[in-house]
């Protein structure tokens, strides 16, 4: 919605979770399909690699946050994962005219 309103993504930045989230989506059924796991592994080892190094700054710069630093990783990934598939849903709405509210703007409680 928010690119749709302003007619753009605000930075690169902003559309590399979908990308990284099609990504693997693509190579995981190219695999399934036999073409070799190897790209996907090498994927999700870079970006592994990547989230490692983050956490480990996060932890040099405060030790005292052990237990932060070693939960940050399922919380990077979980935030990346969720904000790629909501950037495809959003423009999967975008394409087929739909305004996208309809989707998530029931509350859960």
């Amino acid at each position: 919605f928010v690119m749709k309103k302003h007619g753009q993504p605000a930075r690169l930045r902003h559309l590399v979770p979908a990308l990284f989230v099609a990504a693997v989506v693509v190579l995981a059924v190219a695999a399934a399909a036999g073409a070799g796991a190897w790209p996907l592994v090498a994927l999700i080892a870079a970006y592994a690699a990547a989230v490692v190094a983050m956490c480990a700054a996060v932890l040099r710069e405060a030790p005292q946050r052990a237990a932060v630093a070693l939960r940050l990783p399922a919380v990077v990934a979980a935030c990346h994962v969720a904000y790629g598939l909501g950037s495809i849903l959003g423009a999967v709405d975008v394409l087929l005219g739909r305004r996208g509210r309809e989707r998530f703007g029931t509350l859960s409680r």
